[in-house]
């Protein structure tokens, strides 16, 4: 890319510039980048002559002209606020697969790993079909990427065995590297994992599947998405107007199942009743958790109650010992003083004589 200051001309590189010749780096910032088309102006013949370029701490090229160079007349220039950018490319790999469930995240977007051929979300990018091949993995992953709404305005994606690239769109250029992550959970719930007994390793996790309305399918958060396919092939849609809030206010966010037609509300029961099952899967996953916590307070009831046991029968042993010790010092000072009594006899009787 070019830019023309006082009818000069000057050429944006990635790295490396040489002012001499007119070149100025594409800057991580605009105050870099200013720095650099300063230093190209400085070391311009014909510009260095008539002008000072600084750079301000906003960024803002200023141009000075010299003494007895003044003319009074406008620069003209072709610098458009912001960085001058030129359009990358970033290319990341598929070292491991995301199973069902999990999550891609590209650039913010989630797209969602799923199984079902016939997911709504295939079409508009924001599912993924998994496949056990990495390089399948990585095709369906571009295909993905180039058909959500959300990406296909900033990138074109390839794919070449497991590498994807992503060449950022015209108006879309950023020095910043673009974000790739992934989200191996497959629900969004709780999970919580609690120690259960005296011993280490003696744990339970606990995992609360997101039992929402958007995550059981019966409301929408992307008007990009308009139908939900059910588990027997039924195909619901979804309203046009958002008119669902998250239950904290009265702001629409999400799109409701249509109910509008006999075919529509056909199709929306099918897709309840698979809402209704995961409901139902949930809660008994939950009663298993309980029944094992309540085994658990219930061994640990005993263990308690055996320990205060086996407590008592110890301080009983200690207070036998003592009571049996206290008893022989017992007789042994008695004895002692029987003998000193007896011995004590012999003298009074002389004594009683000398009277």
């Amino acid at each position: 890319m070019t830019v023309k200051i006082g009818g000069q001309t000057f050429t944006s590189v990635a790295s490396g510039a040489d002012a001499s010749k007119g070149q100025f780096n594409v800057g991580t910032d605009a105050h870099q980048q200013a720095l650099s088309i300063a230093a190209a102006i400085n070391a311009n013949s014909t510009l260095s002559g008539r002008f000072d370029a600084t750079v301000g701490t906003d960024g803002k090229i200023t141009l000075k002209e010299k003494a007895t160079q003044a003319t009074g007349t406008a620069v003209s220039n072709g610098i458009v606020g912001g960085n001058v950018a030129v359009q990358g490319q970033q290319s990341f790999k598929i070292d491991d697969l995301v199973a069902v469930g999990g999550k891609y995240e590209v650039a913010g977007v989630s797209i969602k790993v799923t199984d079902d051929a016939t997911d709504s979300g295939l079409a508009n990018g924001t599912s993924v079909l998994y496949s056990a091949d990495k390089a399948a993995q990585t095709a369906n992953l571009a295909q993905a990427i180039s058909a959500n709404a959300s990406l296909n305005t900033q990138f074109t994606a390839s794919a070449s065995g497991n590498t994807i690239t992503l060449n950022q769109k015209i108006d879309h250029e950023s020095m910043t590297a673009t974000t790739v992550d992934t989200n191996t959970n497959s629900k969004d719930g709780f999970e919580a994992k609690l120690q259960i007994g005296a011993n280490t390793a003696q744990s339970m996790t606990v995992n609360i599947g997101d039992m929402r309305a958007n995550a059981l399918k019966i409301t929408s958060n992307d008007a990009n998405v308009t139908t939900q396919t059910a588990k027997n092939g039924s195909v619901a849609s979804f309203v046009a107007t958002q008119n669902v809030s998250n239950g904290t206010d009265n702001t629409s966010i999400e799109y409701s199942l249509d109910v509008s037609t006999a075919d529509k509300a056909t199709a929306a029961i099918s897709v309840i009743n698979d809402a209704i099952e995961t409901v139902s899967a949930e809660r008994s996953k939950l009663g298993a958790y309980q029944n094992r916590l309540e085994h658990t307070i219930n061994n640990l009831g005993t263990s308690s109650e055996n320990l205060t046991s086996a407590e008592s029968r110890i301080r009983d042993v200690d207070m036998a010992k003592e009571m049996s010790t206290f008893s022989k010092n017992n007789i042994l000072s008695q004895a002692a003083q029987a003998m000193l009594a007896q011995a004590n006899q012999q003298p009074q009787q002389v004594l009683q004589l000398l009277r």
